[in-house]
């Protein structure tokens, strides 16, 4: 959804810039790659910092697993092929509270 209003938004703006405003100096044009530009840029800076503070909380969560339980967290997951050949990450859980999934 979003491209495709991107899409729009552009054709409407190389459109005005070619049938209305011509040769002129300022171009509708060069506002929204400017814009695009720095709306990439701001996205791809965030979503540098949340996959950086996701990570930071997963070894946080880690480490206070492996001292509470003294084994390894990520010993805990195993990698599993399934039935139909995809593999199947495999999350133990507490004997009460497991389910069985088919």
């Amino acid at each position: 959804m979003y491209a495709l209003v991107l899409f729009v938004v552009g054709a409407l703006f190389y459109l005005t810039d070619v049938l209305v405003i011509g040769d002129s100096a300022f171009k509708l044009t060069t506002l929204l790659n400017l814009y695009l530009c720095v709306g990439g840029i701001v996205w791809l800076t965030w979503l540098i910092v949340d996959i950086r503070m996701y990570t930071r909380m997963m070894k946080r969560f880690a480490a206070k697993e492996e001292a509470s339980s003294g084994e390894s967290f990520m010993d805990k997951f195993k990698l599993e092929m399934g039935p139909d050949g995809e593999y199947i990450v495999s999350v133990p859980l507490a004997a009460e509270t497991q389910v069985q999934m088919s």
